[in-house]
């Protein structure tokens, strides 16, 4: 009887907590357009700590419930929260019900996607691994663009419109860096915060930071689940699923914090504020190696473009985040463990040789170009710096030290080459990927050579890579296109400048010839269809829809056809 008593007091509490986050979610939208009068810091104060009682009673109250099974650690945890959530409503009784509020909607849609159609639709998503990464883009876009939408997200205290809150969060999530509002001068501190935060789950992959926290809570993962954690990452069977994702974690906290700690150097000469120099650093060595592009500066590093710091260190994280998390722990462990760079994976030196020489011919190609017209006037070794992080930069990073708008056309057809190849597979960035770029060049040389198979390094390269190589590269040419059409359609740019923002949005890149603050809501919508699209990848869509096709196993009479 007292257990049923306890139940029924807990799902009371449970019911209020979620009525009040809704609450919460309107006041934190409503609350600049409010007379001081009706809102003071007093009464919202007043208002925060009603929350936290509430939160405190429901926590004990599941405490107790459970203290008749077994106690742990982790009941601790809430409390923890408690305190920490009590200091805020003292010094700013807005984070407090911001949180609370993320917490029960998050709780809520939990609940929603396990019993909503009797389970079907949790079903559904699982079932599916294309579809689960699909509908955690999506979720984690929707979250964020909330988030943007709060008056507290932005310096004016104002509330962002809905698309510019949209096409901001799937920038950010996609590791795009497309903007249509300034980051450094529009968003405030927790605007800013949050795009970061979202530029890292982006980064680092949705599916790979939620199976890292189903991990953690001790949750158990299907056999399928992790054979899909292993393709994402490129991984073979070498290494067990709690060791990829420890490898992959640690890698990108370690590359990061290096990076910041190398970029410190040059903000500690420009802000006096030691604080705001380390967040400088930390905000753009996340961006640069998750390859986001998002930058503090409205010209990004245009007014740095001679900085050797600069452009090494955040050319070196895009390099690093473009390689993939795959190719740095093969590196690892042959160079500091095997002695040698020759036992390196086919995959491995694809990938590194395919960079490098995407990298030299995008240097060749830029200082050609570029050499009477942006970099006029500079000097050999500037002309190459800067041809240097361009190169780089156009592989899916977004940041730039001479301004786009200004490009040469041979420049331009040269970074849509770049900005369409982009990274490599199982890392941070976009595009068809390096590996893709190679076996297709790898086919060709086999043909004008004479030879019978596709190979690389003494190693033979299996058909039905080439055929996805070919199926990837003309699905990516075929979507871009429709939308590219229809971006013609409804925008008044240029030709040159349209085609260039469609290349950078399906190549996740971000660099922009100043079209994006043109583009109108038809054109939002296409742009973020684009980044949506380069980020999951032309083949995790037909993937999804492939699974319900019943395959049919038939072999027809062989033809040969044409060609050329």
């Amino acid at each position: 009887m007292e257990r049923e008593s306890l139940n029924k007091f807990i799902h009371f509490l449970n019911s209020t907590i979620n009525k009040l986050a809704i609450i919460n979610l309107v006041v934190l939208f409503i609350m600049p357009s409010l007379e001081k009068g009706l809102l003071s810091k007093h009464s919202l104060i007043t208002y925060s700590i009603l929350n936290i009682v509430i939160y405190f009673v429901f926590n004990l109250a599941e405490g107790i419930k459970r203290g008749l099974k077994k106690l742990n650690i982790l009941d601790l945890v809430p409390y923890l929260v408690i305190i920490i959530g009590s200091y805020l409503a003292l010094k700013n009784p807005e984070y407090f019900l911001l949180y609370i509020s993320l917490r029960q909607l998050i709780v809520l849609m939990k609940k929603f996607l396990l019993y909503a159609f009797e389970g079907q639709l949790w079903h559904a998503i699982i079932s599916n691994p294309a579809i689960s990464l699909m509908a955690s883009f999506l979720i984690v876009i929707v979250f964020g663009a909330l988030l943007l939408m709060l008056p507290i997200a932005t310096v004016s205290n104002q509330s962002m419109s809905f698309i510019n809150a949209v096409f901001t969060s799937t920038s950010a999530t996609c590791v795009t860096g497309l903007v249509v509002e300034d980051t450094g001068s529009y968003f405030s501190l927790f605007g800013q915060i949050v795009i970061l935060i979202l530029i890292q789950i982006g980064g680092l992959g949705i599916m790979t930071i939620s199976t890292a926290f189903a991990l953690i809570f001790g949750q158990k993962l299907t056999a399928k689940l992790e054979s899909v954690m292993q393709n994402v990452m490129g991984e073979s069977n070498r290494l067990n699923l709690f060791q990829l994702l420890k490898y992959v974690v640690g890698i990108t906290i370690f590359v990061e914090i290096i990076g910041a700690i190398f970029l410190f150097f040059t903000f500690q000469n420009i802000y006096p504020s030691t604080l705001k120099a380390i967040y400088f650093s930390v905000f753009h060595s996340i961006s640069a190696f998750c390859n986001a592009g998002f930058a503090l500066y409205s010209n990004s590093f245009e007014s740095m473009a001679h900085n050797l710091n600069i452009n090494f260190v955040i050319t070196s994280l895009i390099i690093l985040g473009g390689l993939g998390f795959v190719v740095i722990m093969d590196l690892r462990r042959n160079i500091f463990h095997k002695g040698g760079l020759k036992k390196l994976s086919l995959h491995s030196k694809i990938v590194i040789a395919s960079t490098l020489t995407l990298i030299i011919f995008g240097v060749v190609g830029f200082f050609i170009s570029e050499y009477n017209n942006t970099m006029q006037g500079e000097s050999f070794s500037n002309r190459m710096l800067s041809s240097y992080f361009q190169s780089v930069t156009c592989r899916t990073a977004g940041f730039n030290t001479i301004n786009q708008a200004n490009l040469s056309y041979s420049s331009i057809l040269l970074s849509i080459i770049l900005m369409f190849i982009g990274a490599s597979p199982g890392s941070t960035g976009g595009g068809i990927k390096t590996t893709t770029f190679a076996i297709i060049i790898l086919a060709i040389i086999s043909i004008l050579t004479g030879k019978g198979n596709v190979s690389a390094y003494r190693k033979k390269i299996p058909i039905h890579e080439l055929k996805e190589a070919i199926s990837l590269i003309g699905i990516s040419i075929g979507f871009l296109m429709l939308l590219l059409f229809t971006l013609f359609m409804v925008s008044d740019g240029s030709f040159q400048e349209i085609t260039f923002e469609a290349f950078s949005a399906f190549g996740t890149v971000g660099l922009s010839m100043g079209f994006t603050n043109s583009l109108n809501f038809a054109g939002k919508i296409i742009i973020i269809l684009l980044m949506y699209l380069g980020r999951i990848g032309p083949l995790t869509i037909l993937y999804a829809l492939a699974q319900r096709v019943v395959k049919k196993r038939v072999n027809y009479l062989e033809e040969n056809v044409s060609i050329g």
